[in-house]
């Protein structure tokens, strides 16, 4: 969300947003934070919160690595140098590429050689200077896949296990522009919601 923050906040004159990345979930009232953005069951941790929306992932790559493998099925990306994606033992991970094997009715191994990430942004960096195929995040890949710089040669995806979601601190929404801001990103994760089943062409649930 960083990206739109900007053009949030050039329409709030006057406001000053901090956007910190931490893994440790937050503690209100113990550090001077408002909001906070996360993934999974952590949410029945705070008191106030909203579920936000459920991400995809899908196989994309670089054009240049798909010019270099070029692909007549999906099965073939499972012979392609992949991606992976593990998160931090009490976040359950997005689908992996055994998940997503299955889902075609294929069966995978990992290979040894496979490089594992911990961040999805990064694996999708890796992905964009053609290192291999990720399943990459379509909130997080949305401009790359937008701009040209990730493909999706097929449109196979799959949905993580749950959603994003946005807690807040009660007292927060009497300071000046929190209610806005609270309001901003709902609406901009059921935009969200809208432009990848759009894209992938999956019906709402």
């Amino acid at each position: 969300m960083a990206p739109q923050l900007f053009d949030w906040q050039a329409h709030h004159v006057g406001a000053t947003v901090r956007l910190i990345g931490s893994e440790p979930e937050t503690r209100f009232g113990d550090e001077q934070v408002d909001f906070r953005i996360s993934y999974g069951t952590k949410s029945r941790d705070y008191d106030h919160y909203v579920e936000l929306f459920t991400d995809w992932v899908v196989p994309a790559c670089s054009p240049a690595l798909l010019t270099r493998h070029p692909l007549r099925r999906p099965a073939d990306i499972l012979e392609c140098p992949l991606l992976a994606i593990e998160w931090a033992s009490d976040h359950r991970s997005p689908p992996t590429w055994t998940e997503w094997a299955i889902s075609i009715g294929r069966k995978y191994d990992k290979k040894s050689g496979e490089v594992a990430f911990s961040l999805s942004s990064a694996a999708i960096d890796a992905a964009v200077n053609g290192r291999g195929f990720v399943l990459a995040q379509f909130s997080m890949a949305r401009d790359d896949i937008a701009s040209g710089r990730l493909v999706i040669p097929f449109k196979l995806a799959l949905r993580l296990p749950h959603p994003y979601f946005l807690a807040w601190d009660r007292s927060a929404l009497q300071k000046p522009f929190a209610p806005e801001l609270r309001t901003w990103i709902i609406a901009s994760a059921t935009g969200q919601e809208s432009n990848v089943r759009e894209l992938l062409e999956v019906a709402p649930p």
